[in-house]
């Protein structure tokens, strides 16, 4: 039997879409500090 665990391209496109939704909502909460200074209500 030959079973390797290589990762099928769902998986990596799924991780590749969670990285960039992870790092946008980072990026857009670091720079809505600059743009709204204030807390929201």
């Amino acid at each position: 039997m030959n079973v390797e665990s290589k990762p099928t391209p769902i998986d990596q496109r799924l991780f590749l879409i969670f990285i960039v939704t992870f790092a946008t909502m980072t990026v857009f909460e670091f720079v809505g500090q600059f743009i709204y200074p204030y807390p929201p209500d």
